[in-house]
C-alpha cells in the first residue's frame, strides 16, 4: 500500500539521519556545561581549548611545541590566555604568554584575560599578566574595568595589586560607577579600606 511504502521510507531517512549523528567526532560537538568552552574555533586550535579547559597542561606544551597557535578562542571569543586566566591556571598561562599569546585580546562582551582573572579573585594569574604589561585600563562594553570587576567581587589583593601597577581608580562605567561606588553598593568593606588607605574615597 502506497501508505505503508511512505512508512517505511521515513523511517529509513530517520534511521540514516541518527547515524550520521552518532558518526560526528566528539570534537565537533559543543560542550554545553556551565562554564565550559562552548565549542571551538577552526584550524585544529580546538585541541588547545580543550587542553586549557582541561587543566592539561602536558598536552598545553605538547601543543605548543607543535607550532599551535596560542591565540586561539571559542565561539564566544574568549581567548586560550583567557580560559586560563578564568580558571586560575597560572602555569598555563605563563606557557602560553611565553609561546606569544595576545593578552588585550577582548571576547564578545569586551572582557580581557585580565578581567576574567581579576574578577575571579586569581592572584598568580593577575601577577602574570601584570608582568607581561596588560593593559590595566581596558573597560568591557558595559566600560567596567579589571579594578572594577576585582572592586565589586571584594578580592582584596587583587585590588591591592592592580593599584600597586597604577590601574586608573577614576574610570567610570556606563553608569558612572567607580571601583569605590561599586564596592560600597556590594558592601566590600575589605576593599574600601584598601581603596581609602591609597587615598581613594570615591
Amino acid at each position: 500500500m502506497p501508505g505503508t511504502r511512505r512508512a517505511f521510507v521515513l523511517l529509513g531517512l530517520l534511521a540514516a539521519a541518527w547515524l550520521a549523528l552518532a558518526a560526528r567526532p566528539a570534537s565537533a560537538q559543543f560542550n554545553l556545561e556551565p562554564g565550559a568552552v562552548q565549542g571551538y574555533a577552526s584550524g585544529g586550535g580546538g585541541s588547545l581549548l580543550q587542553a586549557v579547559e582541561n587543566g592539561d597542561i602536558g598536552r598545553v606544551r605538547q601543543l605548543l611545541a607543535t607550532n599551535t597557535s596560542p591565540n586561539d578562542f571559542d565561539v564566544n571569543g574568549v581567548s586560550a590566555v583567557g580560559i586560563a586566566a578564568r580558571d586560575g591556571a597560572s602555569d598555563i598561562l605563563e606557557l602560553l604568554i611565553k609561546a606569544g599569546a595576545r593578552i588585550n585580546v577582548k571576547d564578545k562582551t569586551g572582557t580581557t584575560p585580565l578581567m576574567l582573572a581579576a574578577g575571579r579573585g586569581n592572584i598568580a594569574c593577575v601577577d602574570s599578566l601584570i608582568a607581561a604589561h596588560a593593559d590595566l585600563d581596558a573597560t568591557d562594553r558595559q566600560g567596567s574595568s579589571a579594578l572594577m570587576r576585582a572592586a565589586a567581587n571584594g578580592r582584596v589583593d587583587v585590588v591591592k595589586r592592580l593599584l600597586a601597577a597604577h590601574a586608573d581608580p577614576t574610570l567610570t562605567d556606563f553608569t558612572g560607577r567607580t571601583a569605590y561606588a561599586m564596592a560600597d553598593a556590594n558592601r566590600q568593606r575589605g576593599v574600601l579600606a584598601a581603596l581609602r588607605a591609597a587615598g581613594i574615597t570615591n
